[in-house]
Order: structure tokens, then sequence, then C-alpha cells
């Protein structure tokens, strides 16, 4: 577990649900004022599909959250994650490569495996691609993700949180989320490890059987 108290951590995966969740909802109250004060059919008309792409993106949010930070069902599909997946990537310079075969995941490989995709994707602040492998069988689960691109690199926060290290004066929202993944892989007897090269970042995670 990371060194930082689970009450910690569960105040730093709240702060930032909050954080991820009032863009969308900033832009649902954008899309309504623009409503109220449209005089035209066309303004009306582009006041609704912000408030469609708003309240989309709410959906996408909330799903992703449920699944990446809260409890996790005994087993989640491959095609469920990837939707999930790749709703992180909507309106990204980075775009997602998914190789997982129609599998299962288990609720600590499932959580993994979502949180470590939004990991490689702030790797790829300049574009890139963030390509997702994963197997499970009756001895083990193992993902890998491996986000390539220019200038991909792995912050320091998510880094620590990663390696079971403390909050130091880093952001709080990326560490928490590396935090997050090594909690559940040690939790239940796994590994992580992370590589980094030039432009590629590759992050390996193996969870024992029901992982």
């Amino acid at each position: 577990m990371p060194s930082s108290a689970p009450s910690d951590l569960t105040a730093r995966l709240i702060d930032r649900l909050c954080h991820d969740l009032a863009g969308s909802f900033q832009a649902l109250s954008s899309g309504l004022e623009l409503l109220a004060e449209a005089d035209t059919e066309a303004v009306r008309g582009e006041a609704l599909a912000l408030v469609g792409e708003a309240a989309a993106g709410q959906r996408m949010a909330v799903a992703y959250a449920r699944r990446a930070f809260g409890s996790a069902p005994p087993e989640t599909s491959s095609s469920e994650l990837e939707a999930l997946a790749r709703g992180q990537f909507e309106g990204r310079r980075a775009s997602l490569d998914w190789g997982v075969a129609p599998i299962a995941l288990g609720p600590a490989g499932a959580r993994v495996l979502l949180n470590l995709v939004q990991i490689a994707m702030e790797c790829l602040a300049a574009g890139g691609v963030a390509k997702v492998t994963a197997r499970r069988d009756q001895a083990a689960t193992q993902i890998r993700i491996e986000a390539s691109g220019p200038r991909a690199a792995l912050r320091d926060d998510s880094r620590a949180g990663l390696a079971g290290e403390p909050l130091g004066g880093g952001l709080a929202g990326l560490w928490v989320q590396g935090a997050l993944v090594h909690a559940l892989a040690i939790g239940v007897g796994g590994t992580v490890s992370v590589e980094a090269g030039d432009g590629m970042v590759r992050f390996s995670v193996d969870l024992p059987a029901g992982g």
C-alpha cells in the first residue's frame, strides 16, 4: 500500500473526481445559459448541441469514474473496458490502440487497466499512441500499456504514486491514480513496473489468479 494513509488516498481520489467532473458541468452550464438567451434558431441549435455534448461528457466521466475509482463487479468485459478507455481519448491529441482480446478482467485488473489508460494518456500531451494489451488465464492477469510519441514522458507525481511513494510537492491529481494502481496491485499480491525511454513509457502490471 502507499505510504499515505487510506483516508488521505480517499480524499485525493474525491478531489480528482470532482476536478474531472467540473469541466463537463461548466460546459453544461454554459450551454444552458446560451439556450436561455437564444434569440434565433441558429443560436438555439448551437446551444442545444453544446448541452448535448456536455451531457454526453458527464455520462462518460461518471461511467469511467465508477469503474476506475469505485467498486468493480466480479468481472468486467473487455468490450466495456474498451468503450470506457476510448472515451478518455475523445478530443485528445493522442489515440488509443486497443489490443485486448475478448476476455473479462477481475475487479483489480479492470480498475488497474482503466487508471493506467488515463495515466498513459497524460504522458502524451504532445500526441502519440497508447497501445493496450492484456491477457488473463487461470494462473494470472497481465496488463501492458505502452505510451509512445513525441516528448512522451511520465510525470514525477505519477511515478511516485506507481512506486508506492507518498505525495511530495507535486500534483495530487496525477499522484493519486498511480497510488491507486499500486495499492490495487500490491493488495492482491501483484507487481507494478514502469520503463521509460526516448519518447516511450511502458507500464507492466502482473496480478495473480483472480486479479
